[in-house]
């Protein structure tokens, strides 16, 4: 991580975005801790004035989260939880994760020195299913509307997801950006192919339909984009930031309830 802060550093960033689960992946045994994994990002050798967001696999005190961090200054700021973890079962009973407990902070945005976001995580933006899809759109409307005290700079996602291969990934980006008319960031992993995750995309969703780059790049690398702060045009119905709710919570009436805890046991051990 630390090389990857000083190139951003070098390059002027403002905000270093890093994919879903990274560096917080795989073994079950050494999931840290939220007080683990804010000592460790926080001592993470980053120049100053640069901010990053990363995280993966937490043990909260009601199980297994995925979370991303954001961290400024040698200080954890926010946290955010995946509203969509991912349920499928591991191939075998020392795979990992299995179930994951869904994050409930439905709405946040977080803020630094040079910008604001409203952070996601893979198919919080997506929907893991076409019937599910416009929940989830209703999810990304409802964090921006409860985006105080200002309306955000864009969308930070951070993936670790099946593009390209999944071709409805591109579309779904710059629908977001679109409807919101705020620009759409979004990190997605490279490999392990052979989890059928992490094919590149890493780029700018810009809500007049662009990109950038203008082709997504699938391999890996670090990618600089640069997100004007411009208004880009008039939302669609229901998605413009509305400042007049002072209190976040008072725009989820009648808003469908977040996805249940659900079972957090194991399943089964296949014979």
């Amino acid at each position: 991580m630390p090389t990857y802060l000083k190139v951003a550093a070098d390059l002027k960033a403002d905000v270093v975005v890093f994919p879903e689960t990274f560096p917080f992946w795989r073994d079950k045994c050494l999931a840290p801790s939220t007080a683990e994994a804010h000592k460790a990002l926080a001592s993470v050798d980053c120049p100053p004035g640069v901010a990053f967001v990363a995280g993966g696999y937490v043990s909260f005190s009601d199980g297994l989260g995925n979370a991303v961090f954001h961290v400024h200054g040698g200080v954890v700021s926010y946290t955010y939880s995946k509203r969509t973890p991912w349920r499928g079962l591991g191939r075998d009973e020392n795979s990992w994760p299995y179930l994951t407990i869904p994050g409930v902070d439905r709405s946040t945005i977080w803020s630094w020195p040079s910008g604001s976001c409203v952070p996601l995580i893979g198919a919080d933006i997506y929907g893991s299913e076409d019937a599910a899809y416009g929940a989830h759109l209703d999810w990304v409307r409802r964090a921006l509307q409860c985006a105080v005290p200002s309306k955000p700079d864009v969308f930070l996602v951070s993936a670790r997801a099946n593009y390209p291969s999944d071709g409805r990934w591109p579309s779904r980006l710059l629908e977001v950006a679109g409807k919101a008319q705020i620009p759409v960031v979004f990190c997605n992993a490279v490999g392990p192919a052979e989890q059928g995750f992490g094919g590149g995309g890493s780029a700018a969703y810009f809500p007049d339909g662009t990109t950038d780059p203008p082709t997504p790049p699938a391999g890996p690398g670090v990618f600089v984009v640069e997100v004007p702060k411009r208004n880009w045009g008039s939302p669609a119905e229901g998605w413009c930031w509305r400042p007049e709710f002072p209190n976040p919570q008072d725009q989820w009436a009648g808003a469908p309830k977040p996805p249940p805890r659900g079972n957090r046991e194991l399943p089964p051990k296949r014979p």
